[in-house]
């Protein structure tokens, strides 16, 4: 059992590796293709809904008409490059957010830092503190138990003077 997982366990290693490694060379090899089925693909769905938006608002009286094929793929030329644009334009304002966030984020913990630092001395020098009161009170107790020593010596020696 041991074997098969330490087998299963390099066999993941491995296709790790070769994932990292042929990966992004892959990627790099097939942009071309990618942009040569995936950017025509889109036209030719943005020609379909433009042409169901067309067929669809004649029923309202709105008059939206292309004037043959070309017409409408520049339409869907033009309708991808404004989703494009907007989609970026909110992608843009979506990360300006986020930094906005972050950055609140940051000064926030900077100062719950400060604060903490701060609490720390408190507590510091609230502890030094207490020490010293703590040591201040050993030595009354040594002292007292010096004094209760001292009166046990003066009642025993004066206890064991025979009386006049």
């Amino acid at each position: 059992m041991p074997f098969q997982a330490t087998a299963y366990l390099l066999t993941l290693l491995i296709f790790a590796f070769f994932y990292e490694l042929v990966r992004p060379m892959l990627s790099f090899l097939t942009f071309p293709l990618v942009l040569a089925l995936v950017i025509p693909l889109r036209i030719a769905v943005h020609m379909v809904i433009l042409a169901a938006t067309a067929a669809a608002s004649r029923f309202w009286g709105a008059a939206l008409t292309f004037d043959g094929f070309p017409a409408i793929a520049w339409a869907a030329v033009a309708v991808g490059l404004l989703r494009l644009l907007l989609t970026e334009a909110v992608r843009l304002y979506e990360t300006r957010q986020a930094l906005r966030r972050q950055r609140k984020w940051i000064q926030e913990l900077q100062q719950a830092g400060t604060w903490l630092t701060v609490q720390i001395g408190n507590w510091q020098r609230n502890a030094e503190e207490r020490q010293r009161v703590s040591r201040e009170q050993q030595a009354w107790i040594e002292e007292l138990q010096a004094a209760k020593a001292w009166l046990a010596g003066q009642i025993a020696r004066h206890s064991a003077r025979p009386s006049d």
